[in-house]
């Protein structure tokens, strides 16, 4: 039996990494406007067309790989998007722990799907860079 559990847990985190608009519903292309925050976080900050621009090119190339075993209750949110779609009852969350590489993504205030993406993933980068140039700390 454990035998048989190892197989599967390998076969499981050797797939391979899934584009992000494979893995989730999310248009993104129909992305309206974007706010960025984090816990300590002063403000919410409202990203302009150009960051816009970015965010959507990193969202259409991110590689995602679905987390297995989902811990919402060891989830650290270090930071979050806020995203409205085109159409205006759609909006999105993605919530960022970047100590364990894992994003969350919930739509409509439904439960969070989780997702492992690369240590050195340029999502990461780019929120952290907003954060840093854009959002007052208490």
């Amino acid at each position: 039996m454990a035998v048989l559990i190892t197989i599967l847990l390998i076969f499981f985190y050797s797939k391979r990494l899934l584009l992000f608009n494979e893995v989730s519903e999310f248009d993104i292309a129909n992305i309206e406007s974007a706010r960025i925050s984090y816990p300590r976080g002063l403000n919410l900050y409202e990203l302009n067309s150009k960051e816009l621009e970015q965010l959507r090119a990193i969202l259409d190339s991110q590689e995602v790989r679905k987390k297995l075993i989902p811990n919402i209750q060891a989830f650290n949110s270090d930071s979050y998007i806020f995203i409205n779609g085109k159409e205006t009852e759609t909006t999105y969350s993605i919530n960022f722990d970047y100590k364990r590489n894992i994003i969350g993504i919930s739509e409509n205030r439904k439960p969070m799907d989780q997702y492992i993406l690369k240590k050195d993933s340029e999502l990461f980068f780019f929120v952290q860079n907003l954060i840093k140039n854009n959002v007052k700390e208490l």
